[in-house]
């Protein structure tokens, strides 16, 4: 089975709705999908770093939102960012329900996983885990950084790019699971790892994404397990090496779907929906050749008309690219319980260089596909238990 990353697709096609978010963290979270857009659409992404350890490529795609959001920063925004503290609370991310709630209904805790050396300290201040997503909270302390964690600079080379790393940044990682080294498996046989920005350069979201085909192949993440993680802190000669216990601290939601679009030779079935506080999952089955240079991409609308943040996805081909391919989307909670969710299909618009086109606001401009759309009813009450504290 051949995977593709869906991470970074993703996180250009949802924006949250909520107005409660802070004005400084809202400017940086457009700042992310505004760098995302400049990225060439189908172009694989390797990050490699000159003179030391290299990263593997799937790494690298897992962990692009985090570089692009750190790197593309205005003087005027590093300017602010420098006035922002360390962030040591989920409630305090960028537009994340899940995590905000997690926290308001204490589903998150606090953790005191902490290294220093030669000044500098590195630690995990707090963890949430609802089963389908691992998120922890990733914080630096010290004096003398040049650039943000998540900060690199890329450069093309005659043997391709080269990723260098500004004092202070995280330059290498090895995330394990009971010990495990996750990347000891191949992309479809792990958790999907993403590295997230904060309003502060200083915290991380460090998110593991626990993807259902896992249960049959590979290494999923149980209700409960031992996380570490081997940070390279660029500047600081050894690693810095986190421990911390995890369990599910959440109750869920599946619901089985059986709906079926077709259009133009490509099927779309639905299988499963899975709701916690947190996060919300869908499963999907796709067959049929997708030969446009702007590949299907699908959101999730709620019953006030507002898209949900997509967080993550993964998709697996059956082989080749031929065929059909099992993919696994990942969304920000529902605001409210609510009666149905819609399916919607679109395609991105690729510029003659490869980029998405965006909007005068820097949005994603997209075709819609209305023979792909689906309305999923839920079932109110379960939901309605579900998100009451």
């Amino acid at each position: 089975m051949k995977p593709y990353d869906l991470e970074q697709e993703l996180q250009q096609l949802g924006r949250s709705s909520q107005d409660e978010v802070p004005e400084l963290i809202r400017q940086r979270q457009d700042q992310v999908y505004a760098s995302l857009a400049e990225l060439p659409a189908p172009a694989p992404v390797s990050r490699r770093r000159h003179g030391r350890g290299a990263w593997g490529a799937a790494t690298a795609a897992a962990l692009l939102i985090g570089v692009i959001g750190s790197a593309y920063v205005s003087p005027v925004m590093a300017a602010s960012l420098k006035n922002v503290p360390i962030i040591s609370s989920f409630y305090q991310l960028a537009g994340d329900l899940g995590l905000q709630t997690a926290e308001q209904r204490g589903l998150a805790w606090k953790s005191n996983a902490s290294v220093t050396q030669d000044g500098v300290t590195l630690s995990v201040s707090e963890i949430a885990y609802d089963g389908t997503r691992l998120s922890l909270l990733v914080s630096r302390d010290g004096a003398g950084f040049e650039g943000g964690l998540l900060d690199s600079h890329t450069v093309q080379d005659v043997s391709g790019s080269v990723t260098t790393y500004p004092i202070g940044a995280i330059s290498e990682m090895d995330i394990r699971i009971d010990d495990i080294p996750v990347h000891d498996y191949a992309m479809n046989q792990r958790p999907g790892l993403m590295m997230k920005p904060t309003a502060s350069p200083d915290t991380i979201v460090l998110e593991l994404h626990n993807y259902g085909w896992l249960e049959e192949q590979g290494l999923r993440l149980g209700e409960s397990f031992d996380w570490s993680g081997s940070f390279k802190i660029e500047g600081v000669d050894d690693p810095f090496v986190l421990q911390a216990p995890v369990h599910v601290n959440t109750e869920t939601v599946r619901m089985s779907i059986d709906e079926t679009r077709e259009w133009n030779g490509y099927r779309l079935q639905l299988r499963q929906l899975t709701f916690s506080p947190l996060t919300t999952s869908l499963q999907t089955r796709i067959e049929g050749l997708d030969t446009d240079d702007a590949p299907i991409r699908f959101e999730l609308w709620d019953e006030q008309d507002s898209i949900l943040t997509a967080i993550g996805g993964l998709g697996v081909h059956d082989g080749a690219g031929l065929g059909g391919s099992d993919d696994e989307l990942l969304f920000d909670r529902l605001p409210h319980a609510s009666e149905h969710l819609t399916l919607k299909a679109f395609r991105p618009i690729v510029e003659p260089d490869g980029t998405y086109r965006t909007g005068p606001e820097g949005e994603l401009v997209k075709r819609y596909i209305p023979e792909l759309e689906v309305e999923i009813p839920l079932d109110l009450e379960q939901l309605t238990q579900l998100y009451t504290p």
